[in-house]
């Protein structure tokens, strides 16, 4: 997020972090509460008909989290009568209502105001406190989570050798923002490059390389097979995409691109009329950047149909 906002912005420190529950992070977007959401958002069908996404910045899938005592072997036939936590509209419950192998994992009067909050929480943080406190027996969650969450209590482990789903993480933003969304997979576009020596392995080495060890570099670039409105991404001959051809004709536009900046005081996208403008896309290195997002679509649309069936 720092990377964004020192793109976008001009100063890493330019950015406003707010707490936001698993289950409210669509709503948060669709009111204008945050600008984007970075926090553990798998792409997948069902959010791209709510949010716009970036390309994937991060690989990761659902793991089970329980006691190291516990007989619990993973994700199979051992959770059979335990009491299994998961927030509210994650991938994680939607994973347990198609195959649960007889775990509890659902509440009495989910969703309701008589919901108590003890199988599905609003905050997938929670789980971790019902599992310290006896009260759920495991957790299934992002294996990036749960690997932090076991950092944080010895007593606990990540259950299986390996996820049982593949998701791709990527950076939400207001469905139709698809001016920010370009501006951001920019940002990703410099943020992978350099191999080892770049910022998304720094990154990788400092935070998560001792909970996740063994990941050798960022995710290609999953592009969402729809960016704006329900229009697919349409690349020609050139690897222009639909999006790239919508910009250039904003841009002839009084106002045009330069009158879209990015303004943390003030939202996505104000209109700027009269004001110095902020920083701005360079139009080759946009041109360039999508262009290559363009090119790789057909090779990686396979990939997003599986989604699918595993996010």
């Amino acid at each position: 997020m720092r990377a964004i906002a020192k793109d976008v912005l001009g100063d890493p420190d330019a950015v406003v972090f707010r707490a936001i529950p698993t289950n409210q992070r669509i709503a948060a977007l669709e009111n204008d509460r945050v600008d984007v959401v970075v926090r553990t958002m798998t792409i997948n069908c069902k959010r791209l008909e709510q949010v716009s996404f970036s390309t994937a910045y991060f690989q990761a899938g659902q793991q089970v989290l329980a006691p190291k005592e516990s007989a619990i072997t993973g994700y199979d036939s051992s959770l059979k009568g335990k009491r299994v936590c998961s927030a509210e509209g994650s991938t994680a419950y939607e994973a347990l209502e198609r195959q649960s192998f007889g775990a509890l994992y659902k509440d009495d009067h989910d969703g309701t105001g008589r919901d108590p909050d003890l199988l599905t929480v609003p905050n997938q943080l929670d789980c971790l406190v019902r599992l310290q406190l006896g009260e759920v027996d495991a957790v299934v969650t992002d294996n990036a989570l749960a690997a932090g969450q076991a950092a944080q209590d010895p007593a606990v482990e990540l259950k299986g050798k390996t996820p049982f789903t593949t998701e791709y993480y990527g950076v939400a933003a207001k469905k139709g923002a698809d001016d920010l969304v370009a501006r951001v997979n920019k940002v990703l576009v410099d943020y992978r490059a350099g191999g080892d020596d770049s910022a998304w392995m720094t990154s990788y080495r400092q935070w998560l390389a001792a909970g996740l060890p063994g990941i050798s570099g960022p995710p290609a670039p999953q592009v969402p097979r729809r960016l704006s409105r329900g229009a697919p991404v349409r690349a020609g001959a050139a690897g222009r995409s639909q999006t790239e051809a919508d910009r250039s004709r904003r841009a002839d536009r009084p106002g045009g691109e330069s009158g879209e900046v990015i303004d943390g005081r003030r939202g996505i996208l104000p209109r700027l009329r009269g004001e110095a403008p902020g920083p701005v896309l360079d139009r080759e290195e946009a041109d360039r950047a999508l262009a290559r997002l363009g090119a790789e679509h057909e090779a990686i649309e396979t990939s997003l149909l599986a989604l699918q069936d595993h996010a």
